[in-house]
Parts: C-alpha cells; structure tokens; sequence
C-alpha cells in the first residue's frame, strides 16, 4: 500500500498506478476508497479495459449482480478488443448458470479481439465452459483454436488434457501434456 501510495503522489493520474491501489484498498475493506480510484482512473483512461474488468469483478464478488453486468457492458462498449473484459463477463454469467449468455459473450469477445493476441483465453475460456457444460467434441474445436491463437499454448494444453482426462481419455490427456513440455 505505501509503495502504491507514493507511486499516486508521484504520478497522480497514472491509471496503473490508480488501478492497483483501488483494488487493493477495495480487497482490503475499503470499498468507497477504492471505487472513488477505479472511478478516477476510467475518467482518465476511459478505453482502459483493464479498469472496467478489475472494478465489474470486485462488484461481481459483492454479489452486485446488475451492477457488474452494466460495468462489463460499459466498459465493453468503450474497449471492444479487451478479451479479458469478455472473458470475466462470460465467465459470470457460467458460474451464475446463464450459459447460452456465456457463449454468446465468448462469440462476441471472439469477433471483436479481430484475431489479436489475447484472443486463445477466450478460445481456451470457452473450451472449458463446453466441455463442463458436457459438450467435449465442442470444446477439443476451441481448444485447439486457443492452440492455435496463441504463442503460449501451455494453459490451452493443460485445460484441453484435463477435460480428455475426465472423460476418461487418458492416452490423449498425456499426449497433450506432453506438447505442453516438449
């Protein structure tokens, strides 16, 4: 907190900085602190996806629904190709049980990012969502286009060879694993 504070003394509207310290006085209990920084740093940087995403989450995990679906919205509307604003709101909406709302985010996030190079979380996100949602053939596709996607292909490697490992495919599970290493 001290390093944080004297890096916002220094540089008053470094929304890095103002991001990483209204987090963490929002972690810590301080949630009026940390929104009135978060707040500040998307008035400075207002395509700042990285803001919206830490402030939608912390609203998310305070069960403010609603509030985290239109902070999400907001901030995807402002930073379009920031596929980690998309992931989180799919990943809400999974865990809330609004699948189809989840696919539909991941698609969207998908369209947007324009083949960046963020874009495999979102192949690899959306991997795991179908392959808990019981649909393998589906997610072994987005898995390999997060494979595909990305220069660092471990993670997707790693979340493909659990799902095959949980549908009982053990030979394919090491053999994933092993591209991951090798």
């Amino acid at each position: 907190r001290e390093y944080l504070q004297r890096g916002h003394l220094a540089n008053p509207s470094n929304t890095f900085v103002l991001q990483a310290l209204g987090c963490l006085e929002w972690d810590r209990g301080n949630t009026t602190g940390g929104r009135a920084l978060l707040e500040r740093a998307m008035a400075l940087r207002p395509s700042d996806g990285g803001v919206y995403q830490a402030y939608a989450t912390r609203l998310w995990k305070q069960g403010q629904i609603s509030k985290a679906r239109a902070m999400f919205g907001e901030g995807t509307a402002k930073a379009k190709r920031h596929t980690g604003l998309w992931q989180g709101w799919a990943l809400m909406e999974a865990k809330l049980g609004n699948v189809d709302k989840a696919r539909s985010l991941f698609q969207q996030g998908v369209w947007d990012a324009g083949g960046g190079k963020d874009v495999g979380h979102l192949w690899q996100a959306w991997g795991v969502l179908e392959g808990e949602a019981g649909d393998a053939q589906r997610a072994r596709q987005y898995f390999a286009r997060a494979i595909e996607s990305s220069k660092r292909a471990g993670p997707a490697l790693v979340a493909w060879s659990q799902m095959e490992e949980r549908e009982g495919r053990v030979g394919k599970a090491r053999e994933l694993l092993e591209k991951g290493v090798t």
